[in-house]
C-alpha cells in the first residue's frame, strides 16, 4: 500500500504527530501512574490495609474505566471533535498525587476511580484518532511504539520510586508524580489535532461490513475469549503486593518494598520491548498468533505465583515472563478489533472491549483480594489462571485467524 512505502532519509506515513503525540503522552502519562502504582502496595501495607484493599482499588477503578470506555466509544463515532476528550483524560493523570494527601485507605478507591474514569474516556477516542491516521497495514507497529513508550515510563516512573522513597517517603513521591502528569497533558496540547475525515482512510480498508447495529461475529468471539481472559488478568500490583509479602521478612518493610518496585521497573522493560516486537509481528502473522503468546506467557505466570516459593530470584522470572504476556496483550486485542470492525463501529468496538476488560479486572481482583485476606494466596492466584487457560483454548477453537489486506 502507498502510504507505508519509505523512501531513504524519509520517515514512514505511519510515524506521523498523532503517533509521536500519543508516545510521548503516554510515556509521561503511564511515567506518573506507575510512580503511583508501584508505591501503593507498600502505602497500603504502612496504612495497615488487607489485601481485599488493593483488590477493591483496582477492581472498582477497573469498573469506572469499563462505564467510561462504553461512552467514550460511543462519543468517538459520533463527534466531530475528539481532541477536547483527549485533553481531559490526560490531564486527569493528575489526580494520583492526591494518594499524598490519604490517611484512611477508602480514599484511595475515589482518588483512582475519578482518574480511571478519564482514563476510559480517552481510550476510545485515542484509539480511533491512531486508525484514522496510520494505514491499516502498519497498525500493529504503531500501537507497539506507543505501547513501548508507554511502558518505557512505567519503567522510569518505578525506579524512581525506588530510588526516593527511603529518602522522602510515600508522600513527597505521590505529590512529585503530578510533574509528569503534566508534561503528558503539554504533549498532548502540542502534538494532537483532529481532523475528521468525511471519509475516513480506515473506512476503506475495513475487513468487514456489517448491519448497524450488529456486531461482526469474530469481534463477538474475540470478546467472549478476552471476557474470559480479563477474569485472569489481575492488574500487576497484586505481584508487587506479592514480592513486598514474600520478602519482607528477609529484607524488611522498606527493603522488600524497594526489591519489589525494582522488580517491577524490569517488568515494564520486558513489556516495552516486547510492545514492539508484538507489534511488527502482529502486522505480519496476525494478531491472534500473538495473543495466545501473551496469554500463554499469563497462565505461567499467574501459575508460579501460586505455587512457587518467594525469593528475589523466582520473582524475577515470573516478573519477567509477566511482561512478555503484558507486550503482547493490548495491541495485539487492538489490532484484532480494528481489522474486523468497519469504520462506523469502532469507537464503540474499541470502548465495549474495553469495559468488558475492566469489568474482569474487578472480579479477579476481588477474587485474589479476597481469598488473600483469608489466607489463601494460592488458591487466588490458581483460580484466575484457569480463567486465563480458558481464554487460550477459546483463542484456538474459535477466534479466526486475520491479517490486514485479508
Amino acid at each position: 500500500m502507498e502510504g507505508t512505502t519509505k523512501t531513504p532519509g524519509r520517515r514512514p506515513d505511519w510515524w506521523n504527530r498523532t503517533v509521536i503525540g500519543f508516545s510521548l503522552g503516554s510515556l509521561f502519562s503511564d511515567m506518573g501512574h506507575e510512580w503511583v502504582t508501584s508505591l501503593t502496595p507498600g502505602f497500603l501495607a504502612l496504612l495497615g490495609a488487607p489485601p481485599i484493599a488493593l483488590g477493591l482499588i483496582e477492581g472498582v477503578s477497573g469498573a469506572g474505566q469499563s462505564f467510561a470506555s462504553l461512552w467514550g466509544g460511543r462519543r468517538a463515532d459520533k463527534t466531530s471533535n475528539r481532541f477536547p476528550y483527549v485533553a481531559v483524560g490526560y490531564a486527569a493523570t493528575v489526580l494520583k498525587a492526591l494518594y499524598g494527601f490519604v490517611g484512611f485507605w477508602p480514599w484511595l478507591i475515589l482518588i483512582r476511580t475519578a482518574g480511571w474514569l478519564g482514563r476510559g474516556m480517552r481510550g476510545p477516542m485515542r484509539d480511533t484518532l491512531i486508525a484514522d491516521n496510520v494505514p491499516v497495514e502498519a497498525y500493529g507497529r504503531a500501537l507497539g511504539v506507543r505501547e513501548s513508550m508507554d511502558t518505557l515510563g512505567a519503567v522510569v516512573g518505578p525506579l524512581l520510586g525506588a530510588i526516593f522513597l527511603a529518602r522522602v517517603g510515600y508522600r513527597h513521591l505521590f505529590f512529585w508524580s503530578a510533574i509528569p502528569a503534566i508534561l503528558s497533558f503539554l504533549a498532548i496540547l502540542v502534538f494532537i489535532r483532529d481532523h475528521r475525515r468525511k471519509e475516513p482512510l480506515r473506512k476503506k480498508m475495513s475487513l468487514a461490513t456489517t448491519a448497524k447495529g450488529a456486531y461482526p461475529a469474530r469481534f463477538q468471539r474475540l470478546l467472549l475469549a478476552d471476557g474470559i481472559f480479563s477474569l485472569g488478568n489481575v492488574a500487576p500490583s497484586f505481584f508487587i503486593l506479592a514480592a513486598v509479602s514474600g520478602l519482607r521478612a528477609m529484607h524488611g518493610a522498606i527493603g522488600a518494598s524497594v526489591i519489589a518496585i525494582v522488580l517491577y521497573a524490569w517488568y515494564n522493560v520486558v513489556y516495552s520491548v516486547f510492545a514492539l516486537i508484538a507489534g511488527a509481528v502482529t502486522d505480519k502473522s496476525g494478531p491472534r498468533s500473538v495473543l495466545v503468546v501473551g496469554y500463554a506467557a499469563c497462565f505461567v505466570c499467574l501459575l508460579g505465583f501460586a505455587v512457587l516459593p518467594p525469593s528475589i530470584a523466582v520473582d524475577a522470572v515470573l516478573f519477567t515472563i509477566g511482561g512478555i504476556a503484558a507486550g503482547a496483550q493490548e495491541s495485539a486485542q487492538k489490532t484484532y478489533v480494528r481489522l474486523v470492525l468497519p469504520t462506523e463501529q469502532q469507537g464503540r468496538g474499541f470502548g465495549l472491549h474495553a469495559s468488558v476488560m475492566g469489568w474482569g479486572t474487578l472480579a479477579s481482583g476481588i477474587l485474589v483480594g479476597g481469598l488473600w485476606t483469608i489466607g489463601q494466596l494460592s488458591w487466588g492466584f490458581g483460580a484466575v489462571a484457569i480463567a486465563v487457560l480458558a481464554s487460550i483454548l477459546l483463542l484456538l477453537f474459535t477466534v479466526p485467524t486475520v491479517r490486514a489486506g485479508r
